[in-house]
């Protein structure tokens, strides 16, 4: 009777542990993005080195992989043809009440291009100007 009893305690201490202890939330998960909704984005996903592979427009669709995209953490950008060191430079931004990705060129103050964040992982990310999609792959 006595072991009935402890092995019964032991299961009740046990159970409430299990039941009190946080579950693990996956991390992988996809955070797709519709317009102007307001899920929760990972900026720091962004950091990185992104390589451009495939643009879309309408039923239109160009596969190359040209060139790379690296956000730095402190907001500079930097970027280029693939294999080459950057030549285009400036500093990026993200405006969450949008879900807009603002990149400014250090050249050129007054290029300021807004792209709405459509799907962000951490490997994959698809940005929207316009109608084309960007699809981009991190590399690093």
């Amino acid at each position: 009777m006595k072991n009935k009893l402890a092995l019964l305690f032991l299961f009740s201490i046990f159970g409430i542990l299990l039941a009190f202890t946080p579950i693990k939330k996956n991390k992988e998960t996809t955070t797709i993005l519709t317009n102007h909704s307001s899920i929760y984005i990972n900026v720091n996903r962004l950091i990185g080195r992104w390589e451009i592979y495939k643009l879309t427009k309408g039923n239109k669709t160009k596969e190359n992989r040209k060139k790379y995209i690296i956000f730095h953490k402190d907001g500079r950008l930097s970027g280029g043809r693939i294999g080459k060191e950057p030549n285009k430079n400036g500093t990026w931004s993200f405006e969450k009440k949008t879900n807009t990705l603002l990149l400014n060129s250090t050249e050129d103050q007054n290029d300021l291009v807004k792209l709405e964040i459509k799907k962000l992982t951490r490997k994959d990310l698809v940005l929207m100007k316009d109608s084309t999609l960007i699809y981009l792959e991190k590399t690093k």
